[in-house]
């Protein structure tokens, strides 16, 4: 299968072995990625750091946990377009609330490896189709 057109994205998972995972399942993919510990880690990352357009997160980590974390980054219209996928070894029923929370996506740790590799592909198509949008628009609008 092809890989995804360039797409970065920032890894925040406590666990080392999880994000070695991750990255290596995103790698396959052709995404460009970058990693946080935790939530005050990645929430640093994104206001110093270049823009990504998605964010792979775990939701029990110390410091800053992954519900605050959302929350911090949903309050910024400048994150407005990164896409969220969240991470939890938790229950469906424990994890879906976070979509109204403002993630875009869930996956159960442990569950489908394919099932999380088609949630990524058909977020990052999203992601490329919105730019291509936006980029219309601005040529549309002068």
């Amino acid at each position: 299968m092809a890989s995804l057109p360039k797409t970065k994205v920032l890894i925040v998972d406590d666990s080392q072995t999880e994000r070695f995972w991750e990255e290596k399942v995103l790698k396959g993919l052709g995404c460009e990625t970058f990693t946080a510990g935790d939530g005050t880690e990645a929430l640093k990352f994104m206001f110093q750091q270049e823009s990504v357009d998605l964010i792979m997160l775990d939701l029990k980590m110390p410091r800053m946990d992954g519900h605050e974390f959302l929350s911090e980054i949903r309050k910024n219209s400048d994150f407005d377009h990164v896409k969220v996928i969240v991470l939890s070894a938790k229950t469906e029923e424990e994890v879906i609330p976070v979509l109204a929370e403002g993630a875009t996506d869930y996956w159960l740790k442990g569950s489908s490896v394919a099932v999380l590799k088609s949630r990524i592909r058909n977020i990052v198509y999203t992601i490329h189709l919105e730019k291509k949008l936006a980029a219309f628009k601005e040529i549309i609008n002068g």
